[in-house]
């Protein structure tokens, strides 16, 4: 069964369609991840979705923003994800590897950014996991 296209989109030739999901965790997976990227207003038609993890970025009381979006991740993931039980939601400052190439920036250039790293369960599957994004 196909549940969703994979994203990033990856066009299959042979197919003639773009690659799909076909496991129900790998679409939870995704749509948790989405919740975490996408801001309030980013989805057409429902203006709701979205935690807006990475506003806090700019924040000027980062530990009162993380507390914040840990919340709003709870509340979206109750309201868009309801099979999945959330078990932990971790979100730490951290310099991680980047590279920028219309900065110039070499593969070996490290930059400030946010880890959120959720721990989650599927009980209709039997399945935990965690998520990075």
């Amino acid at each position: 069964m196909d549940y969703s296209p994979r994203l990033p989109l990856k066009y299959e030739t042979e197919s003639g369609n773009y690659e799909m999901i076909t496991d129900p965790i790998d679409e939870i997976r995704q749509n948790l991840k989405m919740i975490v990227l996408c801001s309030p207003g980013d989805k057409v038609g429902d203006y709701s979705f979205g935690a807006g993890v990475f506003g806090a970025l700019f924040e000027q009381n980062a530990s009162s923003a993380v507390k914040q979006k840990v919340s709003d991740i709870y509340d979206q993931v109750e309201r868009y994800l309801p099979l999945v039980v959330l078990k932990d939601v971790e979100i730490n400052f951290e310099t991680i590897k980047a590279f920028d190439v219309t900065q110039n920036r070499g593969p070996d250039t490290y930059l400030p950014g946010w880890i959120v790293r959720i721990y989650f369960s599927v009980p209709e599957f039997g399945y935990e996991d965690f998520l990075d994004v």
